[in-house]
């Protein structure tokens, strides 16, 4: 059976956008409309934001939603304007910027709703609720940014973030919550996930999907790492990026529970998915799963035992600083983004390992005798 990441009850009512490129603009119309049809959401106060402080050049026109006389303006502008007009139910703010401090998205976010006139403390109880961050950026070190960046708004635990991305001929979209699976090394847990069989005849649920941490942190800038900023792209692999990324907003909009943490597509009709299974949840538990919390890479670099790096990050958020001094001369360096991700960053098993035991137990006990007709 499958492994389902279960939405909370409360729907996102933030939404920040980084990058207003091929995929981003795309976004906007899109989750506008999906806002505007939900009648119920009009005394939420919904808020976009969108942030790119890159102006429109001719080049953009032949994939991009602009038009001629858009050219040497601000994209975030543009398409922020362009969209409040015919979807007034979903407040919006393009926001000239760049990502690449602590501070960007609390400055650009919270600041932003000062200046229209809201008070500090109600701004930050607004940046509090649920929020989904869009990296629709072009590098793997922005990306990074957008990630710390983020984590330091008032609400990295009620936090999704979704990561489109393409190259020239295929793309992907991956989700993940701002939060990291920490690997189990208690004995009597591990016994209790050793004992949960692969073909699981139950559906179980995660509190949470893990952020790839491993991923994030030891994948290079350069080439096939995501970004898109130096490739021939087309309009069809923007256009597929932005639905698929839509695809992820609309199921926490609806509340429809989530079985896949990527879904990748290609120029020629290919598609396919990264479903979380009992198998996938072993790999977290046990420190194995490539680029989530592959221990040996992670370890290494920090110079640690699985068990320190557990009570360093489990007892304090703010970890960051004592794992980065751990970093091993001559090892791989992580940048300052690295840095304040970690400093953030809490580690927390994403799966109820004892809830899963309690309903296999459930699943396996004696069923009542029917009666004879």
């Amino acid at each position: 059976m499958a492994v389902y990441h279960k939405h909370p009850s409360a729907f996102p009512l933030n939404f920040i956008i980084i990058g207003a490129g091929g995929t981003g603009s795309r976004i906007v119309p899109m989750l506008a409309q999906l806002i505007q049809s939900l009648t119920y959401m009009a005394n939420l106060r919904p808020i976009l934001f969108l942030i790119d402080d890159d102006t429109v050049e001719e080049k953009n026109l032949t994939r991009q939603l602009f038009a001629p006389q858009d050219v040497g303006l601000h994209k975030a502008k543009v398409i922020t304007e362009r969209y409040s007009q015919f979807y007034p139910s979903l407040e919006m703010h393009g926001i000239v910027g760049r990502v690449d401090e602590r501070d960007s998205l609390p400055t650009f976010t919270i600041g932003t709703l000062i200046k229209s006139g809201m008070s500090p403390e109600d701004a930050r109880k607004i940046m509090a609720r649920r929020t989904v961050v869009i990296t629709a950026v072009d590098s793997m070190e922005s990306r990074r940014w957008c990630i710390a960046s983020a984590l330091h708004l008032p609400s990295p635990l009620s936090m999704t973030f979704l990561d489109p991305g393409n190259e020239d001929t295929f793309g992907q979209v991956t989700t993940f919550s701002g939060i990291a699976q920490c690997v189990v090394t208690n004995k009597l847990l591990k016994d209790k996930i050793d004992a949960l069989p692969v073909l699981c005849p139950i559906n179980l649920t995660t509190a949470y999907i893990p952020m790839p941490l491993t991923h994030y942190f030891l994948t290079p800038d350069g080439e096939r790492t995501g970004g898109c900023a130096d490739l021939d792209q087309t309009l069809a692999l923007n256009a597929l990026a932005a639905s698929r990324t839509f695809d992820y907003i609309q199921a926490m909009m609806y509340n429809v529970p989530q079985p896949t943490h990527t879904t990748r597509f290609g120029l020629g009709g290919e598609a396919s998915c990264s479903k979380m299974d009992v198998a996938w949840l072993k790999r977290l538990a046990e420190g194995k799963e490539p680029g989530y919390t592959d221990y040996e890479r992670l370890l290494g670099i920090f110079n640690t035992t699985a068990d320190h790096f557990n009570s360093l990050t489990m007892e304090s958020s703010q970890a960051g600083d004592e794992l980065f001094k751990r970093i091993a001369s001559g090892t791989q360096p992580l940048s300052d983004a690295c840095r304040l991700i970690l400093n953030a960053l809490y580690f927390i098993p994403c799966f109820n390992i004892l809830e899963a035991e309690e309903q296999m137990a459930a699943y396996n006990a004696p069923k009542p005798a029917t009666a004879a007709a």
